[in-house]
């Protein structure tokens, strides 16, 4: 469905990748570190040096939520 994607605080454009380097795409099942499964909904990059940023997601029949991207061992990638 696409790239999560967005700029930071310092302008740059940023990708959301997981913990084996695959950009996260919209629609795609993640597992928290508690072991649940939730669907990507999409982000938002960090805004500031200190912020981790975060990404949006939603279970069926549940209202969208969001989370640091650590929670699902996914990170914020500055792209070149």
């Amino acid at each position: 469905m696409g790239d999560v994607t967005g700029q930071d605080w310092a302008h740059r454009w940023c990708v959301l990748r997981d913990s084996t380097g695959r950009v996260v795409q919209v629609g795609d099942k993640l597992k928290s570190f508690r072991g649940d499964a939730w669907r990507v909904c999409g982000g938002k990059p960090p805004r500031s040096p200190s912020s981790s940023g975060r990404i949006w997601v939603n279970k069926p029949g549940q209202v969208l939520t969001d989370f640091f991207p650590s929670v699902f061992d996914c990170t914020w990638v500055a792209e070149k």
